[in-house]
């Protein structure tokens, strides 16, 4: 997901200003790591981790002349 905003400074000027974000909505899917159900392991059907990367945001400001 993006968002910019160009702002005119001058005639031949402008500055574009941009935030991005991955993962926007920051929904996890999470992931058990045994499931075998004829383990032996205590982990058994234990959350262990999630399959995505938590949310990350980046902004930036880029100047035209």
């Amino acid at each position: 997901m993006s968002l910019s905003k160009v702002v005119k400074i001058t005639e031949h000027d402008s500055i574009q200003l941009r935030m991005e974000a991955f993962n926007a909505i920051n929904h996890p899917t999470f992931w058990s790591g045994d499931q075998n159900i004829n383990s032996t392991s205590p982990a058994f059907g234990t959350i262990t981790s999630t399959f995505y990367n938590p949310r990350v945001m980046e902004f930036g400001a880029h100047f035209n002349f």
